[in-house]
């Protein structure tokens, strides 16, 4: 039963889609699991109210609930509320890149900066291999790390 009154309210919404994240459900698609796998609620969100506080205001519209770092749950204090573009740079595939010296949090990022395609950073900094064997090496000075390793 809803005593809280807030079931209209746009952070209702936000605190629905992020319990079903840590939910793990039959007949949710493996690329979904995979996604969300291992991702924990904090035993004070399971209610909306501390939620609710803990958001009204750091939340406004176009902003997402990200996890500052992505291999733990969703808690106040690994929890923050951002643009898209900064929560899909803080994916479990996200990477940095370091081309000549300088560090992108995204791929995007160095591609505007150089004005070329992100498919031109990444061969830039991984190379490419031809149908015909041969293969271009990275060039000098550029490369990419995962953020998170371990993921």
């Amino acid at each position: 039963m809803i005593t809280h009154m807030k079931s209209s309210h746009p952070l209702y919404r936000v605190w629905i889609d992020t319990k079903k994240r840590c939910r793990v459900v039959r007949g949710i698609s493996e690329k979904r699991g995979r996604i969300y796998k291992d991702v924990h609620l904090c035993q004070e969100w399971y209610k909306f109210e501390p939620f609710y506080e803990w958001a009204k205001d750091k939340w406004a519209t176009g902003l997402y609930i990200d996890r500052k770092n992505t291999l733990d749950g969703y808690s106040p204090s690994n929890c923050r509320f951002v643009t898209c573009k900064i929560n899909n740079q803080n994916s479990k595939l996200g990477k940095t890149w370091f081309i000549n010296g300088i560090i992108f949090k995204s791929s995007r990022d160095a591609a505007s900066f150089f004005g070329c395609s992100q498919t031109h950073i990444y061969i830039m900094c991984h190379g490419k291999r031809y149908k015909s064997g041969r293969f271009l090496p990275p060039a000098v000075g550029c490369y990419a790390i995962k953020k998170y390793p371990e993921a």
